[in-house]
Order: C-alpha cells, then sequence, then structure tokens
C-alpha cells in the first residue's frame, strides 16, 4: 500500500527544513569559531594585548595598515612620520588605487612606507615573523632597528 501524496509532501517538507536548520546551525557554528581567531588591523594598529597564541594560533597581520606614497621610512630622523598624514591601504592587497594619478589598469610603479603598530601581549617575551610572499625590495623595522 502505498502512503497518499499529502503524506508524502509533508515528509518531504519535513526533511527540507530540517536540513535548511541543519545548514544554519553549522554556518553559525563555523563563523563563531572563525570569528575567534580572526583579528584585522584598523587605522593602522593591530591589538593582539589579549590573544591566546596557544588558543587562537598564528595572528596574520592582515588590516588597514599605514601608507606613505613616495616616502621611505627612516628611524635615525626622530618624526620622521609623524608631520604627515597616512593613507591606509588594505593588506594583502594592491597599491595601485593609493597611488596619485593612476588609472584603472595601469601599473603604479614607484615606493612607499607600509607601516603598522602591533600591541603585543604582555607576557610573550619574544616573538617570530613568518614572510610568505613579498614581491619588492624592502626592509624591516621592529622597535625602531632594521631586521631585514
Amino acid at each position: 500500500m502505498n502512503p497518499p501524496k499529502n503524506c508524502i509532501k509533508l515528509l518531504f517538507r519535513r526533511r527540507h527544513y530540517q536540513f535548511i536548520l541543519l545548514l544554519l546551525i553549522a554556518f553559525s557554528f563555523s563563523s563563531s569559531l572563525l570569528s575567534q581567531s580572526k583579528i584585522i588591523a584598523k587605522n593602522g594598529v593591530l591589538d593582539l594585548s589579549n590573544w591566546n597564541w596557544k588558543s587562537n594560533g598564528v595572528a596574520n597581520l592582515d588590516g588597514e595598515w599605514e601608507f606613505y606614497w613616495n616616502t621611505l621610512y627612516d628611524p635615525s630622523k626622530p618624526g620622521d612620520l609623524t608631520n604627515l598624514h597616512p593613507d591606509y591601504i588594505y593588506v594583502p592587497g594592491f597599491w595601485d588605487s593609493k597611488v596619485p594619478g593612476n588609472t584603472f589598469l595601469k601599473p603604479a610603479f614607484g615606493f612607499a612606507t607600509y607601516r603598522l603598530k602591533i600591541i603585543c601581549p604582555q607576557n610573550n617575551p619574544s616573538l617570530e615573523l613568518k614572510f610568505l610572499t613579498i614581491s619588492s625590495a624592502f626592509k624591516l623595522f621592529v622597535n625602531e632597528q632594521e631586521l631585514l
């Protein structure tokens, strides 16, 4: 004996709603996990003061970095960048849109300084930096000292 068509439609709808509910629960759970372990720099500052390296893992330096076009930072000159007004650029990304006079689809050649202030936790005496790709010449300064 076959079940009535109304019963089949009801079972199909119920399973359909259960599947949607399951997807919503999985999505909300995964997005809450991602938001706990992701931190973004804003206005040139990345605050890692409450970062837990054991539970959150590696901290990416993504976000809004200070950007100074046609300027190279020199820590031997006190206040080298303090008199300039920074532009902000999202890292990782391209600087093409931040270069004055650059037009659409035209490569932007030149030089600039990227700067990010990182507020570190008090309990971590030494931290490491890992670079995946840097496609140009660069100098790296940490606490006014040139490292690379």
